[in-house]
């Protein structure tokens, strides 16, 4: 959002309304969204959930290319999200796992030993 705010802070289409109410977009279009930081912020959000493409921003190559890095950089850390949640939920299920077989193992190493020292007591040996 910062970023956004300082390519278009600059622009004639902050620069010609210098009245008090910027996040008006009848008279300057989509790009007078970008004038103040806090209409640049909620413009972002609705950027991450798509509602806003880089066709409705007007007359600004750069802010088209931050548009593009944005989205880029939004796909990158949602991914890294999503693998980070699996990767959690299996070593969970794997930890989860490996104490069943753990305790299996001991279960079946106890009654082995049970049943040998049954043996032994009946054979006499």
């Amino acid at each position: 959002a910062g970023m956004f705010t300082l390519v278009f802070r600059g622009t004639n289409i902050c620069n010609s309304s210098q009245d008090d109410d910027l996040s008006t977009t009848e008279n300057n279009g989509m790009d007078s969204r970008f004038c103040t930081f806090r209409d640049s912020l909620a413009t972002v959000y609705f950027m991450l959930l798509g509602q806003i493409g880089p066709d409705e921003i007007d007359g600004s190559t750069v802010g088209k290319v931050i548009y593009a890095i944005f989205m880029f950089i939004v796909v990158i850390l949602l991914t890294n999200v999503l693998i980070a949640i699996v990767t959690d939920s299996y070593n969970h299920i794997k930890s989860s796992k490996a104490q069943q077989v753990f305790w299996y193992n001991k279960f079946a190493q106890i009654t082995e030993v049970e049943i040998l020292s049954d043996f032994l007591h009946k054979c006499k040996c």
